[in-house]
Order: structure tokens, then sequence, then C-alpha cells
């Protein structure tokens, strides 16, 4: 009887292993992969030169499959004169797809110079100023360059509807995961100035530019505020200029309260002879910046790329 007992208790454990093995073993325990988006951001991206031949992006972009990224975030300057010719503004759309929702353009100056900003928006089927959600993002795309633009006798009035859009969403977004600002200049560099020094490394400090006509607003001032409160929802905040590459080329900076700052741009098309030593320029190798969203924790991480690498 004490035997038979035994023979039943090894059996009985033996099958309880055998069994675990096969629990263990199931497909349904397979880790679920990360659900990962990677953006990729281009600021300052036009070939210098002053032939026609020249108003093209940087001819190493030609070479950038764009299709294998999520998102294109074109942060303006994208051709010398992108809208000098319409069919400047057909090349970009055949490269990035304008028409995307997934490719954001803020407008620099370079594009924006020779007017005709309705050739951009015929292709992108959105006004110059937006803002946009996806992957639980909220995109804010900024015009910076209305004074550039001598086609617009409403220069005021774009400046005063852009501003009610940027306090609206401020004041209310709270059901995202990130909010991203895209703009082409930066419009900050006093918010904490001795660690930023903005003025060192935009190709154009633009602290002091007035968002409004009829009042003083200021982004370190009027914006800056209103993204604390963001932060105060459990939304983190990026802010993107396109406007770089001529002094830096990989540009972040995080402020005390955890809001991350970026400036990106590529120059190096630039004939050096034209620049003796001594100058500001930077010409160590071109970076171009990407973004990394994690959907399942909503962490946006970034690296910075030397363009090289992503042509290979």
């Amino acid at each position: 009887m004490i035997l038979t007992k035994i023979i039943l208790t090894i059996c009985f454990i033996s099958g309880i292993i055998i069994l675990s093995s096969c629990i263990t073993n199931t497909p349904n325990s397979t880790p679920i992969p990360e659900v990962t988006s990677t953006y990729l951001v281009l600021g300052h991206i036009y070939q210098w030169g002053t032939t026609p031949e020249s108003n093209r992006i940087d001819l190493r972009l030609e070479r950038v499959d764009f299709t294998k990224y999520d998102g294109i975030l074109l942060g303006g300057d994208l051709c010398t004169e992108t809208t000098k010719f319409e069919s400047t503004v057909d090349y970009l759309d055949s490269i990035f797809d304008l028409g995307s929702e997934r490719t954001l353009w803020s407008l620099g100056n370079h594009d924006a110079r020779n007017g005709h900003s309705d050739w951009i928006t015929a292709r992108t089927q959105r006004p110059l100023f937006y803002t946009t959600y996806f992957d639980d993002v909220q995109w804010l795309v900024l015009n910076t360059s209305f004074d550039s633009d001598p086609d617009n006798d409403s220069y005021c009035a774009d400046m005063a509807e852009q501003w009610r859009l940027i306090t609206t969403l401020l004041d209310t977004v709270q059901h995202a995961s990130n909010l991203v600002i895209l703009a082409h200049f930066a419009l900050w560099g006093n918010v904490e100035r001795d660690g930023m020094r903005t003025w060192l490394y935009a190709n154009a400090e633009k602290g002091w530019v007035n968002l409004v006509c009829d009042s003083i607003k200021l982004f370190d001032t009027d914006v800056y505020p209103r993204l604390l409160k963001v932060v105060d929802r459990r939304v983190h905040v990026t802010v993107i200029s396109g406007d770089g590459g001529q002094l830096s080329k990989q540009y972040s900076y995080t402020s005390k309260e955890g809001i991350d700052f970026f400036i990106t741009g590529i120059n190096n098309s630039i004939d050096t002879l034209m620049f003796p030593s001594g100058t500001r320029f930077n010409f160590n190798p071109d970076s171009v910046l990407e973004l990394k969203l994690h959907h399942a924790t909503g962490i946006l991480e970034h690296k910075f790329i030397t363009l090289v690498n992503i042509t290979d």
C-alpha cells in the first residue's frame, strides 16, 4: 500500500511538471513586440548655389528612402527659392509627399520670400499653420516666416489667428502622450538664457520676434508659461527649430522642467572657399534629427544621425 502511494505521488508530481512545461511553452506566452514610430526631422536642407539647377534640396538627401519613416517633419528652408518656380514645389511633393498627414512643414524664409504660398497649400491641403494628431502625439506646426512673404496682405490677421490657435491648444491639450511644436526659427532663447545660449547655435536667434501685431507676445514670456501647464497635465513637450546647420550640427537642450528643445539643419553643400578660417560656420559632418516614439510608454527618444548614415 505504501509503495502504491509513493508511485502515485511520483506520477502526480511528474504530471504537474509536464503540464507546467507545456503551459510555459504555449504561443500565448511569447512577448508582444514593442510598437514604435520613427520620425525624421529636416531643416535648412537647401543645396547652396545660384543656378536654376541648384534650386533643390541637398543632393545627398535625394538618395534617402523617406518611406521607411513614419513621419517627416520639415523645418523650413527646403530650397534656396522654394516658390520662385511652381515646378520646384512639384519636385518637393514628389520627394516628401506633401499631402500626407504625416508630412509636416513649417515654412522658412527661403520658402516664403517669393510669395506663391498658394502653391504650397494646394499640395499640402492644409493652411500654413495648424495642429494635427496622430500616434497619440499632438503636433503643432507654426509659421514663423509671415514677414518674408511679399504677397501676404493679411499679415496681422494671420498672426492673430495663429496666436489663437497656440493659446487654445496649449490651454486645453491633455489627452496625448506628447506635444511636439515644429517651427523654422528658434523663437526661444531667454527661458534659461545662460544654459540655452540659442544665439550661439541657431542660424538666426529669434527670441525677440513678436507673435502678434497689436501687442507684445513672445515665446519666452507668453508661450513658455503655457507649456509648463501642459507639462503639469503629464504631456511631454518637445520644441523643434529647423534653422540650424550653419553654427551647430546637433543642438539639444532640456529645461529644468523637462521640456526638450532642438535645433537641426544641414549646411555643408556650401563652397567652403567662401568662408576662410576663423569663420563661425561649422563644417563638422552634417546631421539630421531622428525621433522615436515608444507607443506603450509614450516616451519620445531622440538622436542625431550623421547624414552619411541615412544615405548609405
